[in-house]
């Protein structure tokens, strides 16, 4: 903080008694202010770090991605614990086809809120928009240690044990999880349908198949 400007025009015709007084006084008043604790300076930083998010979702909001990033890497450098921020900075990175980056930052995100079921479930779609199907189920099923009826990941799971030929109990249970919540036509129909051959092939295979 910059110091206070001495107060002493209202001591001008000061009596010459009063003058080591005033001096002292004038020495008071300009001496800086004391230093932040450090929770202060933490407050500080994660206030600028949530101004420069907030920024940033409006440079997204207008299609400016590149100013975006900038903003969510100059936010999540000043506050490396702000989960939203590297959450943001995957999605925009993932849009612009830096998947790289994407990944990194989802990581990230995934292990400062562990209990978030986001994180992991956008690794996993931009796995499976790669066509790498193992490794998207391997972070559906993350996501949903993270949070078991997250329906986008319950209903994605279910899609890539569906391209991988992989039915199982454990599918079966998703899809029922999901069918309970779900309101989409489309997607009701897509369960119902995969429900039937998940049921035929667990039945096959005894009641218990694993994952």
């Amino acid at each position: 903080m910059m110091p206070s400007l001495p107060a002493l025009a209202k001591h001008a015709l000061a009596p010459l008694a009063g003058v080591l007084a005033i001096a002292a006084l004038s020495a008071c008043s300009t001496t800086s202010k004391p230093p932040l604790t450090t929770a202060q300076a933490a407050e500080a930083q994660r206030n600028e770090a949530q101004h420069l998010f907030d920024q940033a979702q409006s440079f997204t909001a207008g299609e400016q991605y590149d100013d975006a990033i900038n903003l969510y890497k100059r936010a999540v450098s000043i506050d490396p614990k702000n989960m939203l921020a590297w959450y943001y900075l995957g999605v925009i990175c993932n849009h612009q086809q830096r998947y790289a980056e994407a990944v990194e930052a989802w990581r990230v995100a995934a292990d400062i809120a562990p209990m978030d079921p986001r994180p992991y479930f956008a690794l996993g779609l931009q796995y499976q928009e790669l066509g790498m199907y193992g490794d998207a189920a391997a972070c559906y099923d993350r996501s949903l240690e993270a949070q078991s009826d997250y329906l986008p990941a319950l209903k994605k799971s279910v899609e890539v044990d569906q391209l991988n030929d992989n039915y199982t109990d454990v599918t079966l249970k998703r899809i029922n999880l999901a069918l309970l919540r779900e309101t989409d036509p489309k997607w009701v129909y897509f369960l119902r349908m995969t429900q039937l051959k998940t049921q035929e092939r667990v039945s096959r295979a005894g009641g218990s198949t694993g994952h």
